[in-house]
């Protein structure tokens, strides 16, 4: 390790970071390619395995969230962070990417160092083949019963007013369409996407989940979400309504997620920006910016808390939030996120509570070796994941 990777790590590791310390890291990662960056995140990382090191969350913390304070002081951010809307003048792309290769080098880092323990894990059959993370793919149903495949990369016209750009659909309002037709975007297991309604609001797809909507909107908006999705709603004059197992969310113009897996104990509906009426069969009430709805589907409960706006949007951003997550709630994410089923040999003795953050695009096995770190063994099996007892 050179004197410069060194300084690094020693940035990383000090509780102290000054403004020459900051200026020299932004240049160094300015003038060190992604791949360069990676190998050096990998070796750091590996390092701290071997020497049974650990780099104090709290610092690796404020690194981060210094890199990510001079990206929103008017640096571009990488498009995982980006809304799909009209954006100030950008300088160049090349500057654009330097930029993010820092903020996800930083975070490569410091997410994963940040889970490291004191004691060295125990050697486990993690994996037996590599599974890849999930990527934006997802099945578009249209009103006549078609499906329409899409990825990553298609630009396509699927019919009248309605596009492909990349890893986005757009809808731009056929107004010759008879009556009201409605189309279904369906994202799967290990998948992710986003639509622009006929209206301009956008919607972002978690995996696992689907979107009902008209092509055209007449009166009232209205869609039909099951699983995850995240939604900014264009300003209207007609409220926009979404109806998500047994709940109804309703708003004019304003930002907000609403997670409503079958699996999970409860439904959730956050706040960002702007106001929204959250009701049910037996309750309904309005949230202000930064708070959380949690609804029981079992006995039909309403309760209003102040909300995790990162834990919550961490999954739009790229990442897991582990920060006071449970084992078995960070299983459901990796379940849905790599496609695979969780079988637990443990017997539920496992009550830790994680920390910190693991980016979305690591294989399962390297977030399977991290959580081993709390004493967590896992073994794969095909698309099986099993939690082995101690």
């Amino acid at each position: 390790m050179n004197s410069e990777q060194q300084r690094l790590k020693q940035l990383l590791s000090s509780g102290a970071q000054t403004d020459a310390d900051e200026q020299w890291l932004l240049s160094y990662l300015e003038t060190t390619d992604a791949t360069g960056l990676r190998e050096l995140a990998a070796t750091l990382f590996q390092q701290e395995l071997a020497e049974g090191a650990r780099i104090e969350p709290a610092s690796s913390r404020r690194l981060w969230d210094r890199i990510q304070e001079r990206l929103e002081e008017g640096q571009p951010v990488p498009e995982a962070f980006q809304h799909p809307q009209p954006q100030p003048v950008r300088p160049p792309k090349s500057r654009i990417a330097l930029y993010w290769q820092a903020a996800a080098a930083v975070l490569l880092i410091a997410g994963s160092v940040y889970l490291w323990q004191h004691t060295a894990p125990e050697k486990t059959p993690v994996a037996s083949r590599d599974i890849v993370p999930g990527s934006n793919k997802a099945m578009l149903t249209l009103s006549d019963g078609r499906t329409v495949p899409l990825n990553d990369t298609a630009e396509q016209a699927i019919t009248a007013g309605i596009h492909q750009r990349k890893g986005q659909l757009e809808y731009n309002g056929d107004e010759t369409a008879n009556g009201i037709q409605y189309n279904v975007l369906t994202t799967p297991r290990g998948g992710r996407f986003s639509v622009t309604l006929p209206d301009g609001s956008i919607a972002w797809l978690n995996a696992a989940s689907s979107l009902k909507y008209p092509t055209r909107f007449s009166g009232t908006r209205k869609v039909e979400l099951t699983g995850q999705g995240y939604f900014e709603i264009a300003p209207g004059t007609t409220p926009f309504v979404v109806t998500a197992n047994g709940a109804e969310v309703q708003v004019l113009g304003t930002h907000f997620d609403v997670m409503a897996y079958a699996d999970e104990p409860a439904l959730n509906i956050t706040l960002l920006e702007g106001a929204v009426a959250v009701k049910n069969s037996s309750h309904k009430k309005q949230l202000r910016p930064g708070q959380q709805a949690v609804l029981s589907p079992v006995t039909g409960g309403m309760e209003v808390q102040e909300a995790d706006v990162e834990k919550t949007m961490a999954w739009k951003n790229g990442l897991f939030e582990l920060e006071n997550t449970d084992l078995p709630a960070l299983m459901r994410q990796l379940s849905r996120w790599y496609d695979v089923e969780i079988v637990d040999e443990s017997g539920g003795k496992n009550t830790k509570h994680f920390g910190g953050r693991v980016g979305r695009d690591m294989q399962l096995a390297d977030v399977l070796k991290i959580l081993e770190q709390y004493d967590v063994h896992c073994r794969i099996e095909g698309r099986t994941i099993t939690i082995l007892s101690k």
